[in-house]
Parts: structure tokens; sequence; C-alpha cells
């Protein structure tokens, strides 16, 4: 997994958090906050595309071989099952901490 593409998907704990707190607690976000919530993600989605197509693209300049790997695909399983829990639990103890 590519440090762009771990990235980015670690920075969708963002977006994330917004969900769950609307779900679990019901907190809900001004139209501004989602609106800026998913351009944020949208660029950081094309920054990592970007970069991911132009390493491609200087392998094949150079006649090497592209190829993509089941490691890569686990990766960014886990990397999307550990920012589900971090916001979760981070809602959840956000819901209950504050009831002391």
């Amino acid at each position: 997994l590519s440090g762009t593409t771990s990235q980015v998907l670690s920075q969708s704990k963002l977006i994330v958090t917004a969900c769950m707190l609307y779900g679990i607690k019901g907190q809900k976000q001004s139209s501004l906050q989602w609106i800026l919530l998913v351009l944020l993600m949208l660029s950081l989605c094309c920054y990592s595309i970007m970069g991911d197509l132009l390493s491609k693209h200087q392998k094949l300049k150079k006649g090497e071989e592209v190829t993509e790997s089941e490691d890569t695909l686990m990766g960014m399983f886990m990397t999307v099952l550990k920012v589900a829990v971090s916001c979760l639990c981070a809602v959840l103890s956000d819901k209950y901490m504050k009831d002391f």
C-alpha cells in the first residue's frame, strides 16, 4: 500500500466520524461543513490517484512491469477497518463520557 493511498484512507476519518455522529448521537453538520468535508475528500482522492498514475507511468516508461498485488487490497481493507473502529470508539466515548 503506497503512503499516499494510506494517508487518504486515514483522512476519511473526518467524513466517517461526521456520519457516525449523525447516526449514533443525532448530531448534525451544517451544509457548509458537509460541502467542505466532501471537497476535502475529493481533493485527497485526486492527489492519491494522480500520484499512483504518475508512478505507474514512470515504471512503464522505463519498461518495467506494473502489477496490482493482493497486498494492496489487504492493506486498503485493513486501513478502512482501522478508520471505522477508531471513529466508532471516538463517537461512543464522546457520547457516554459527556454524561458524567
